[in-house]
């Protein structure tokens, strides 16, 4: 939690001390507020509660103004959990098998990742903050596709 608000707080300080003769320009053509607001969010620190409290906030569908969600986190589930995992575990890989074979994918190069299905994995987790997002947040831009700095458009989708 830490890490990510830091992030956060840092890529807002960054714009307002790198590009502030951007932020002026967005703030006289978009969004009036949007300095005030991530000067707010730069130096403000973030408030920790409990999971508990978390769900009962997201029942209410807190979420961050005209943007939603700004970055997520997750841990790995890596824990055996009977038997119905186990059915599960053979669901997914006979899956994933078959689908490598209808793409007519040789099976050696993926053995590794089907190998990591079915012998379990190490726990681990983390978190991303999600760059369009960051800048819709930021410059109040209406939709996140104006703020895609590789578009993607028909006829155009091969980056």
């Amino acid at each position: 939690m830490k890490c990510a608000e830091a992030y956060v707080r840092f890529l807002y300080q960054w714009l307002l001390e790198n590009c502030l003769d951007d932020m002026e320009f967005m703030a006289d053509k978009f969004d009036k507020t949007c300095i005030e607001r991530l000067r707010m969010v730069s130096s403000t620190h973030f408030e920790r509660i409990s999971y508990t409290e978390a769900v009962e906030l997201l029942e209410d569908a807190v979420k961050w103004p005209e943007v939603g969600e700004l970055n997520g986190g997750s841990q790995r589930e890596e824990r055996y959990k009977g038997y119905l995992a186990e059915v599960w575990e053979c669901l997914c890989l006979i899956g994933l098998f078959l689908g490598i074979q209808e793409m007519g994918l040789p099976l050696e190069p993926y053995e590794w990742y089907l190998d990591l299905r079915r012998y379990g994995i190490v726990k681990h987790s983390g978190f991303g903050l999600g760059f369009e997002r960051m800048l819709l947040f930021a410059i109040a831009i209406e939709n996140i596709r104006d703020v895609i700095p590789f578009p993607r458009y028909p006829g155009r989708a091969d980056l």
